[in-house]
């Protein structure tokens, strides 16, 4: 998962994900991990970053730069938020039972 303000995405944002992945993949056996998909999520408005596009902008750009990608997915959790991000670690709290809640719920994408 990758938090960020993304606005704009860039390809070295996507390119990160398969950077890792790799990494993993060659590790996995000492690891005892696999990688079996990713987030992109976009931060609340609330961030205060100068210049940041609208939330709706943000979410389209990353979906855009996802659409060729068949492990990686936009993850809106923050944005909706009608109050300012949590501090890190609930945030990362809640975004795990988030993402897990998209594996039980929808086929694990072929990595």
């Amino acid at each position: 998962m990758s938090c960020g303000s993304f606005s704009p995405p860039t390809v070295m944002h996507t390119r990160i994900f398969e950077t890792a992945r790799d990494h993993l993949r060659a590790h996995e056996d000492v690891l005892k991990l696999r990688v079996i998909g990713g987030f992109i999520s976009p931060v609340h408005e609330a961030y205060g970053k100068k210049g940041l596009a609208p939330a709706p902008d943000r979410i389209e750009m990353v979906r855009r730069a996802l659409v060729s990608s068949d492990w990686v997915a936009c993850d809106e959790w923050e944005v909706p938020s009608p109050r300012a991000p949590l501090p890190a670690r609930p945030a990362a709290l809640a975004r795990r039972g988030h993402a897990s809640s998209h594996l039980v719920t929808r086929p694990v994408p072929r990595c």
